[in-house]
């Protein structure tokens, strides 16, 4: 079944590499939610990239999935609304041992607004 255009999440807006990540953790803005920290800093690429980090100290296999699942379903229901989609930005996000507990609704609210100040701050910076 294909997906609906502007849902999915292609290879090419992934960091995969860790040289990336480490870029990223260096040289990026670091913004503070209740379930997440988002890391962000621009790229040349002109489209935004998103990392996923969700250590083992957050549970099993299917935990740490799950919430991976939860982030690139928040991310890709705000990039639209919030112009994320013409931005150049690299965005990471680390997953914190407090939205083990907690359910969708609550930790794609609090990624939500991490984005938002996301996007305010570099739109501020340029």
């Amino acid at each position: 079944m294909p997906s609906t255009p502007g849902q999915s999440f292609p290879k090419r807006e992934r960091i995969a590499k860790r040289r990336d990540f480490v870029r990223i953790y260096e040289e990026g803005r670091k913004l503070f939610g209740r379930y997440s920290v988002l890391f962000i800093a621009p790229n040349s690429l002109g489209h935004p990239r998103l990392g996923i980090t969700v250590t083992r100290k957050l549970g099993k296999a299917h935990d740490r999935n799950r919430l991976k699942r939860w982030v690139r379903e928040a991310y890709r229901r705000r990039r639209g609304p919030l112009g994320l989609e013409t931005r150049s930005l690299d965005l990471i996000v680390n997953v914190k041992a407090a939205a083990t507990t907690s359910d969708f609704t609550a930790f794609s609210e609090d990624l939500g607004r991490a984005l938002q100040r996301a996007v305010s701050t570099t739109a501020e910076a340029s």
